[in-house]
Order: structure tokens, then C-alpha cells, then sequence
């Protein structure tokens, strides 16, 4: 758990339904105004979005990776120059909610740079869990075989220090206790870690923190929990200390509510009420869930996203307005007690590093410039070919205009580099290498999308790609012929895609009650288990109104959603039944409900899931000012390398001036202040009063 208190009122202080118009992404001030602020912080870049009402400004800053706080008052400041304001802390007197995702959980694992965790486990169950997980010395493990020790089942004091003391020794920086046995594991785990802390205070020299797989599971599976309290503790330190730094900053200026840390599920809660284990891929999840909104808003059944940012892709999928979710893809075959919307997650961002393989072909891994040195082209030391370099070798970035003329990049530096690295080695023109490194992007990720696609039965030809983030354009319509896909969709917020799904999130609580109950159909002992689960579904409750009375919720202004943990006695499998109210009603209004279960008379209930939801503000699609309107929004033509030794003059429109609904035909350029749309021959795009589009073939 993370910290910082106050209340958030989410009904105290309401502004207007709407504050005029914007323009290139500006909002107008109005005394009565009361700002959201959704920030997500990637592993290049910081994405913001300040909404109200029915107008939104969309912007990035630099991530800057040692101390994330300073990336956090860069877009804040940032932002009250957009708005007007003359500095950061009347901008924040005028905001009522911040609402923060990040990739730090993801990079810190997926770079190996975690904790040192020492694991205290029930005495006999060590051998079978290391038999199970494999871990080794190579690097690329998060737990060693020496950094595991067991206590005896009746908890004896002396038992306790000795084996603390033992983890203590070899190094840890973190230590987990996770016992078996019944339900009432939590308070055998409350007496180790009391036990510790009475031999080896949090004062003294060499005491490190102590975590309960309480804290962040009840599993009835072992392992798994296991394996959940592992990977928080892993990840703990480094984003616990990152949200210290931001909450201080906030509260030295004088913001009055409380941080919001979005979470994988779909929603957020105070720092203090979050776990880390909860924000892996949090950004990019946020986007897969604001998918849901505008595949709402525009009918489109079968989606898949792609979220190409400047370290990494995120691939999610949307059927039906209805997420399909996946255990973390950073984690392997490790099976944890959490899902994510998050399907796969390749190394291939703007910022990701080429190489030659040994075959003599163009190779992406997970290597990544990030925000500093960056790509070649930034001119601040980097040395290493990347995707950026290579787009703007072909021609799609301009010079003078990335990022809207925020930082100013050199093709003579991109260049020097590709050819050193890539395109002499491969013995082809600069240009020719640029194109063979977007394409080995194109491949891994249309591959990537295929796959992922396959898993749910359906044909790529019902899908409408969602191509988001900074880099989703420069490759969306190059992917939906890869991957063979029905068209792409492009928004005008989707550069900054992470912060667009944070701003539709409420405040969210999830809680979960072990159960083991077998329900027998026409079983004369119904009546009781429906008592007995009810029960323990009121008793979330009152958890859930304590914790968020701490937000500002009245327990009337809490909404409650119920899922049933179930397992087919034949099949041995697992499932989720989402009650159509939040408590349970007679059995004749149960069993119905088991969905694609198995048919079968007899069902085992393993837990009750509560989610508490409070509502904030959201941001919503707005349009675009002065309507009707269709000047020419052409800016120029740019040189372009199209294909293996063709180079055309292609047009270039403005994005950010859009201001009507509008045809235009590849081969085109469209640049907003965030992002480039790269639309080649043979296909056109429609985009509505709203700045989005559709990207179709000829």
C-alpha cells in the first residue's frame, strides 16, 4: 500500500456542462471551471489530458525515468500555461480530480531491476513450489532457491526470528509471508509479521519491509498466491517511492484531494488503498478499457488495439463492448491471482533499438533508448538505431514539427546512425534500411495481432484496428494489411490513448471473501447457502464504505457490482459469474446464470468478488469548434521514401485543424501536435466532427 489521505468529494463542487470552445488543444478558464487531470506516465513519454465538460487539451512531456515526480509538475506546469494560468498552484485550486497510470511496475519488471525478495512459506511446501516455479541464477528470475525458508505450522516465536534472520543475512531488501491453510491464513501471516517486527524493528539497522500475501490475495490456490505476494513485493519499492515523491510535490502546492492510482482492473483508488501488483500495465490497460467507450459510440462489434508508444506495444481486444482478458504477459507461465485486459506486450516502440541478427535480418528485442539519451535523431548522445530515427529518415516526421515544434530532431544524426548500424551492414541505401526496420515492426506486431486474434476463434476480417499511442499511426494502416483486418480507426485523442481510458475510470475498490461451497440444484439446503453468501457479501460491504468514506462516499453514493467465483465440478474449470445485482436472490434465479458452464447439477463456489465503485468526473468525445467549416487544411508536401527505391511529393495535412467532417486519399500525411498519421496509396480515410477516423482500402 502506497499513501496520501484527504477526501475527494466528487459531488461538492460541479462546473458548468461546458467551457466554450478549444483550439489546438487549449481550454478557456471560467472562474466556476473545475479541471480533470489524467496522466500517464510511459517509459519515454508523459501523456496528459485536462478535461471539463465537453472540451479536452491533449499534450506530452518528457518521462523523466530517476525522479517521475519531475515529469508529473512538468505536465502540470505544462498545463496551467495551456489554461491560462500563471502558475501550477492555482491551476490545481481549480482541479477536483488527478488521476495517474504508469508503466514503472511493467519496465521495473520487465528489465529485471526489482527487489531482493526472501519468501517465508509453510513448513513443507518449499520444495514442491521451487519444483513448480524453476527459478536460476541468469538474471532473468524475480526469486532464488537460497532466498526461501519455512516456518512450522504452530508458529513458534524462536522458529519465526531464526528463519527472518536467515533471509536477513543473504541480503533481501523485501520479505513476503505467505502461509497455507484454511481462511484464516491472514491471521497466522498478522502474527509472523508481528513476531518479526518485535525481533528486528522497523528502527534498526537491517530491517527491511514485511509484506502479507493477505495484503494482496485470497487465492485458495497456494501457488498462486504465492506467486501474486511475490511479484507485488518485487515491484513494490520503486513505485512506492516514485508516488511518495508526486504526492509530496502535490501537497507542498496545495492540492486538496487525494492522488488516484489507476489500477489494471478498470479503476482507480487512493495511493493508500493500491498495491503495485495492481498497476502493471496500467496505462495500457487504461486504454483497452476506454476502447469499450468509442467502440460504443461507434458500433464497432470486434475490435482489436494496439497501443504503440515509445517502449513498448500493448495488444487488447474488445468484442461486443466486452473486454477479453489474459494473465499479465510479462510473467510468463508464472500463474498469479490478477487479469489484465493486456494480451501481449512486445518489445517495439519509438524508442527501440534495432540490431542485425545472426541471420543478417533486422531484429527488434526489448532494448529501448527511453526518454534520455532517445533516439539519434534527438541530438543528445544516442547512438543506437530506432524506429523514431527510421521514421523520420522515410520521411513521415518533420524536423521543425515534432511533437507540434516542441523539441526540434535531425535526420543527419538518424542517418548516420542507421547507416553505421543497419543499412551497411545489410549493404543498402539509408532509406531501403529505414523501410526494412518499419516493416520488421510491421511484421512482429501484425503477427502478434494474428495470434492473439486466433485465440478467441474469430476472423481477422471482423476486426477494426484500433491503432493508438504516439507511434500507432506511423504503422496502423500497414498493420491492417498484415494482419489482414477489416480497417483501422484513428482518434484524435489516441496519442495520449492511456490518459483517454483513465479519464472515463471511476473510483474503484475490488474485494474477495474465500468461500467452498458445493450447491446442489433443488438442494433443500439453498436457502442457507444463499444466507451464508449474502453474508459475507454485506460484510465486503461495510469494508468497502469504510475504506471509501476516507474518498468522500456516502454509502448512498456507492454503486456495488458482485461476480461469483465458480469451478465445474466435471470439468475442473474455472469461471465468473457476474450477479445482476448485488446481493443473491433464490437458486431458481441462479443456476440460469451460469452462462458457458458446463450443464450440471452441482456447482462449487470458491469466492465472492465485490467491486465499489464511487463516480468523478470523465472526459468525454467533444467536438470540434466551428463546424461545417472546410477550408484547406493542406500544409505542404513532403519528400517520402514509399517504397523500395520510389521516392513521392506527398501532402501534408494539419490534424489539429480539422474542423468539419473530410475524405482525403492516400498517399497523404496528417499531423497533429502529438502525433503523424502516415496514409499510404490505396487507401482513404473518413474523419468525423470529432477529429477521429476510418482508414478503409480502395
Amino acid at each position: 500500500m502506497m499513501g496520501m489521505g484527504s477526501n475527494l468529494k466528487p459531488n461538492a463542487v460541479r462546473g458548468p456542462n461546458n467551457i466554450g470552445h478549444f483550439k489546438n488543444g487549449t481550454l478557456a478558464p471560467e472562474n466556476d471551471t473545475r479541471y480533470v487531470i489524467d496522466i500517464d506516465i510511459g517509459g519515454t513519454y508523459t501523456d496528459v489530458i485536462v478535461s471539463h465538460g465537453g472540451a479536452a487539451a491533449y499534450f506530452k512531456t518528457d518521462t523523466t525515468p530517476s525522479d517521475l515526480s519531475q515529469c508529473f509538475e512538468d505536465a502540470l506546469q505544462k498545463g496551467a500555461v495551456r489554461l491560462g494560468f500563471s502558475n501550477t498552484r492555482l491551476f490545481l485550486q481549480k482541479t477536483l480530480v488527478i488521476r495517474m497510470s504508469t508503466s514503472l511496475s511493467t519496465n521495473t519488471l520487465l528489465e529485471r531491476k526489482g527487489e531482493c525478495v526472501g519468501l517465508l512459506l509453510t513448513e513443507g511446501r518449499s520444495a514442491e513450489y521451487l519444483d513448480r516455479f524453476h527459478p536460476s541464477r541468469n538474471g532473468r528470475h524475480i526469486l532464488f532457491p537460497d532466498m526461501v525458508e519455512e516456518v512450522g505450522k504452530r508458529l513458534p516465536d524462536e522458529n519465526i526470528r531464526e528463519k527472518a534472520y536467515s533471509l536477513l543475512t543473504r541480503g533481501i531488501t523485501t520479505m513476503v509471508v505467505c502461509l497455507d491453510g484454511s481462511a484464516d491464513f491472514p491471521k497466522g501471516e498478522d502474527r509472523v509479521k508481528a513476531v518479526i517486527g518485535r525481533y528486528f524493528p522497523k528502527h534498526s539497522i537491517g530491517s527491511v519491509p514485511v509484506l502479507l500475501s493477505s495484503q494482496v490475495s485470497r487465492d485458495e490456490d497456494y501457488f498462486k498466491r504465492i506467486n501474486t505476494a511475490l511479484l507485488n513485493a518485487y515491484i513494490h519499492a520503486a513505485l512506492s517511492a516514485q508516488v511518495s515523491g508526486i504526492e509530496d510535490f502535490l501537497r507542498d502546492e496545495g492540492f486538496a484531494h487525494p492522488l488516484l492510482i489507476v489500477h489494471s482492473n478498470g479503476g482507480s483508488a487512493r495511493s493508500a488503498k493500491s498495491t503495485a501488483i495492481q498497476t502493471l500495465s496500467s496505462g495500457a490497460a487504461a486504454g483497452i478499457y476506454g476502447s469499450q467507450r468509442l467502440s460504443s459510440f461507434y458500433h464497432k462489434s470486434h475490435v482489436v488495439i494496439a497501443d504503440v508508444g515509445g517502449t513498448s506495444t500493448e495488444i487488447g481486444l474488445n468484442q461486443y463492448d466486452r473486454i477479453a482478458y489474459a494473465m499479465p504477459p510479462h510473467v510468463g507461465d508464472l500463474p498469479l491471482d490478477i487479469h489484465s485486459p493486456v494480451h501481449s506486450t512486445l518489445g517495439i516502440g519509438g524508442g527501440s533499438i534495432a540490431r542485425i541478427d545472426m541471420e543478417g535480418n533486422v531484429h527488434f528485442g526489448f532494448e529501448n533508448v527511453g526518454a534520455f539519451p532517445g533516439p539519434a535523431c534527438y541530438n543528445l548522445g544516442g547512438t543506437e538505431p530506432t524506429l523514431t530515427d527510421a521514421y523520420l529518415i522515410l520521411g513521415y516526421f518533420d524536423e521543425n514539427y515534432f511533437l507540434g515544434g516542441q523539441k526540434r530532431i535531425h535526420k543527419h544524426w538518424a542517418r548516420k546512425v542507421v547507416q553505421k548500424k543497419i543499412a551497411d551492414p545489410l549493404e543498402v541505401a539509408i532509406e531501403e534500411a529505414a523501410l526494412a526496420m518499419k516493416n520488421k515492426a510491421v511484421e512482429i506486431i501484425g503477427n502478434k495481432i494474428r495470434d492473439v486474434i486466433s485465440i478467441e476463434g474469430d476472423s481477422p476480417l471482423k476486426f477494426s484496428l484500433f491503432a493508438v499511442g504516439g507511434g500507432g499511426g506511423c504503422i496502423g494502416s500497414d498493420l491492417v494489411d498484415h494482419a489482414g483486418l477489416a480497417e483501422v480507426c484513428v482518434f484524435r485523442q489516441g496519442s495520449v490513448f492511456g490518459a483517454y481510458g483513465s479519464s472515463g475510470m471511476d473510483i474503484m475498490h475490488q474485494y474477495k471473501e474465500r468461500m467452498d461451497v458445493v450447491w446442489k440444484k433443488d438442494d433443500a439446503a439453498s436457502a442457507q447457502i444463499v444466507r451464508a453468501l449474502n453474508k459475507a457479501i454485506l460484510a465486503l460491504q461495510r469494508h468497502a464504505e469504510k475504506d471509501m468514506s476516507g474518498e468522500g462516499f456516502s454509502p448512498q453514493e456507492i454503486r456495488f457490482e458482485t461476480e461469483l467465483e465458480l469451478k465445474s465440478l466435471s470439468a475442473e474449470k474455472t469461471y465468473r459469474l457476474i450477479l445482476p445485482s448485488p446481493f443473491l436472490w433464490p437458486e431458481s434465479a441462479f443456476f440460469p446464470l451460469t452462462g458457458d458452464m458446463p450443464a450440471e447439477k452441482k456447482i462449487r463456489i470458491t469466492g465472492v468478488v465485490l467491486k465499489a465503485l464511487g463516480d468523478i468526473p470523465h472526459a468525454e468525445p467533444t467536438l470540434q469548434p466551428d463546424g461545417g467549416s472546410r477550408k484547406n487544411l493542406k500544409k505542404g508536401v513532403r519528400r517520402v521514401y514509399v517504397a523500395p527505391g520510389t521516392f513521392e511529393d506527398i501532402p501534408i495535412f494539419s490534424w489539429d485543424d480539422f474542423s468539419a467532417s473530410r475524405l482525403v486519399t492516400g498517399p497523404a500525411l496528417i499531423e497533429s501536435s502529438e502525433t503523424t498519421l502516415w496514409l499510404p496509396a490505396g487507401k482513404t480515410i473518413w474523419f468525423d466532427e470529432y477529429g477521429s477516423g476510418i482508414i478503409k482500402r480502395l
